[in-house]
């Protein structure tokens, strides 16, 4: 239909009664020169005989049939399929004015826009609402001229609360020629889609109206139902292909410190939630994601704290159970009083390098403590931080030979001094997780103090040496 000015494309499964709202709110619309094309994802209720009904009495109408193969799929039929000059995707159990489609389309044909957003409100239980406003009153321009690309609304990017595509209101042919459709998966397929229309649309405008209403009311969204379910690793898929896109299109420099938050965020959130059964597998692909992310140090202190406490730990661990131990025992909150302009300039190459060593990893968590390990004295980076920190503490006459004093006076020194005292950083607490990894996980505190002091005599002997043959 050449005349169309806006296809409507509903994927359909199992709304209930909700569906037949939906599709009036569709019906009456002001603008009459629309399409309806309504994709039935192998719905099990009454959905496609009642589809088929509203075919039959409204020809703009059009129902197409599939086994169930989630909504991205059905939106990407629906794109094929669409004749008009703007598309917007509407969900079973939702509804719109009756004046969106003339509302929107008049606005996008005036100022000749890619992409237009607009806003929407949730219906919630016990009548309550919640608006979702992409600008609320900081939007100061006559939105009927204003027209603006991704930079204008850079925080909307990587965001996924304005993530969500039946707030926006596409052109047809600014979709088809960039070729943005729906990843497959049943669970978060519109992450993708949602970052490559904002990024990719060379004019956008905003329309400050609510124009759609999305039902959160005894009809729990797929999001929520596979939450924790074996769908939900997907999300992995997802986050390598934003990752891929971007490094294509040259956006990842722009939006690197945006990518890793937003990755973070939701990698932690979703492994929370996981079923048990999944974790390890869960854990296994988010380790891989971020080791092939190769994230600096410099870009580390960009990052909110309590992500970095996640990323050590993960990097770190070399399974599921490990990451969960050292998340036990490392309370996330200590990242937060963690001055990391404190650490060794050493540090920042060895970052920039491997995250394998649980040295540095330590020495990032707790700042104030410094690593006894038996395999010390093959690690120069050990002797370097030391040196550099007894540099920083000049005021302090902290020398190595002093460490002969046992482990219990040590953690008392260390305590004492907090902080500030950067020389002192390998803590008794830390080391006696440190060697409980090292010795096959023996947490038996006995046995690890009789280790440590050992380890503490071995370092003496060695550093006393080399101060001998200074």
């Amino acid at each position: 239909m050449s005349d169309v000015k806006v296809s409507i494309i509903i994927p359909v499964y199992n709304p209930g009664n909700l569906l037949i709202n939906c599709l009036n709110s569709v019906k009456d619309q002001t603008l009459q020169e629309i399409e309806v094309l309504c994709i039935d994802d192998g719905s099990t209720d009454n959905s496609l005989e009642i589809l088929n009904d509203y075919s039959n009495k409204d020809s703009r109408f059009k129902i197409f049939t599939q086994k169930n193969q989630g909504a991205g799929f059905a939106r990407n039929v629906g794109i094929n399929n669409a004749g008009g000059e703007f598309i917007i995707f509407l969900d079973s159990d939702d509804w719109i004015e009756s004046d969106m489609c003339e509302i929107l389309y008049n606005q996008a044909k005036s100022l000749g826009v890619d992409l237009m957003l607009f806003n929407s409100i949730r219906h919630l239980e016990d009548n309550k609402t919640r608006d979702l406003i992409h600008f609320d009153n900081n939007f100061n321009e006559n939105y009927k001229k204003f027209t603006f690309n991704y930079k204008y609304i850079k925080d909307k990017v990587m965001n996924g609360y304005f993530g969500v595509i039946w707030t926006k209101f596409y052109k047809t042919s600014f979709i088809k020629e960039n070729d943005i459709f729906f990843t497959q998966h049943k669970m978060f397929n519109d992450v993708e889609y949602h970052i490559k229309s904002l990024l990719l649309a060379k004019s956008i405008a905003y329309c400050p109206k609510v124009l759609h209403h999305y039902m959160m009311i005894g009809q729990p969204s797929l999001q929520s139902s596979y939450t924790g379910s074996y769908d939900s690793i997907c999300f992995y898929d997802v986050m390598v292909g934003v990752r891929e896109f971007l490094i294509s299109h040259d956006f990842m420099d722009e939006f690197r410190i945006e990518f890793l938050n937003y990755s973070f965020f939701y990698f932690k959130s979703k492994l929370n939630v996981m079923d048990s059964k999944y974790k390890s597998e869960y854990f296994s692909k988010i380790k891989s994601f971020f080791e092939t992310t190769n994230i600096t140090f410099s870009e580390l202190k960009k990052i909110n704290p309590i992500y970095v406490n996640f990323y050590l730990h993960l990097i770190n661990s070399s399974s599921y159970d490990q990451f969960e131990f050292l998340n036990s025992h490392y309370d996330e909150r200590l990242m937060s009083v963690i001055d990391l302009d404190y650490l060794p300039i050493e540090f920042d190459e060895f970052i920039e390098n491997s995250f394998e060593n649980t040295n540095c990893y330590i020495n990032v968590l707790e700042n104030n403590v410094l690593k006894l390990n038996e395999e010390l004295e093959s690690s120069k980076r050990d002797v370097v931080n030391l040196k550099s920190k007894a540099n920083k503490l000049n005021e302090k006459e902290i020398l190595i030979n002093d460490l002969n004093g046992d482990l219990k006076i040590l953690k008392q020194d260390i305590a004492n001094l907090k902080l500030e005292i950067e020389e002192l950083s390998f803590s008794k607490i830390k080391l006696e997780n440190e060697i409980k990894y090292l010795k096959n996980n023996n947490y038996n505190l006995s046995v690890e103090n009789k280790k440590l002091k050992q380890e503490i005599d071995e370092i003496k002997s060695s550093k006393l040496w080399k101060l001998k043959n200074m």
